[in-house]
Parts: C-alpha cells; sequence; structure tokens
C-alpha cells in the first residue's frame, strides 16, 4: 500500500501567518515492514518563501499493536539541504533526523500516540 500524506499546518504569529505544508509519499520495500518515503516540505510566509530541506525516510514497522503491545516504528531521515538557509528555509548542510514513534489504541474512540525525535546536523 502506497501512502500520500498532506500536512498543512498554519502559524499566526506576531500579527503574521506562516504556513509549512509538505507532502509524504510513503512506499513499502518488500513488506509493510520495511517502508521509504520522501517528504517536500514548503513555507508560505509574508517575508520569506520557498522549498524548504527534503527529507528522504526509512521506516521500520518494528512492533505490530497487539493486545497488550504498542506499535512502534521508528523512522531515520537524511535531511538533505534544498532550502535556502540565507532565508531560514533550510539548515544549509546534511543532517540526520531520528523517530521513535509508539501508538496504542486505547478504546474505540481513542489512540495514545507518543513521538521522541532527534535531529543532528554535523559540523
Amino acid at each position: 500500500m502506497v501512502q500520500h500524506i498532506l500536512n498543512v499546518p498554519v502559524f499566526f504569529t506576531g500579527g503574521g501567518t506562516e504556513s509549512t505544508p509538505s507532502f509524504t509519499q510513503e512506499w513499502p520495500v518488500f513488506s509493510q515492514t520495511h517502508q521509504f518515503s520522501y517528504t517536500l516540505p514548503h513555507t508560505f510566509a509574508e517575508e520569506e518563501s520557498g522549498l524548504e530541506d527534503i527529507r528522504l525516510n526509512y521506516r521500520l514497522q518494528a512492533l505490530m499493536e497487539s493486545e497488550r503491545d504498542p506499535a512502534f516504528a521508528p523512522r531515520f531521515s537524511l535531511v538533505i539541504p534544498t532550502g535556502d538557509a540565507d532565508k531560514g528555509l533550510g539548515h544549509g548542510r546534511l543532517g540526520y533526523e531520528i523517530n521513535l514513534p509508539f501508538s496504542k489504541i486505547v478504546s474505540n474512540r481513542w489512540t495514545v500516540n507518543f513521538n521522541a525525535a532527534a535531529l543532528f546536523f554535523p559540523m
């Protein structure tokens, strides 16, 4: 199953508005256990707008949710410096991101999610 994910956060700060939509497309690699995706973020702001740093992602479905256990799918991302760092649209160098998300359905109407993440930009 291929997933298409559109995320459109809108921020209202300092009397202005900024939106940073991102599009992610995720594909299974031989099975649902291994997933590859890319993320294309773009910022629309009053002062600067443009493409931000692109991410290439690998996600492992390490744990499937069961009656007792949560789902766990750690993700490693390579951050490609495609955004203009001088305009605040990127970091200007190659980076890495690690996400450790857990998810558990606790009732018919409630799901609990937790995500710990770290972002590294070596010198």
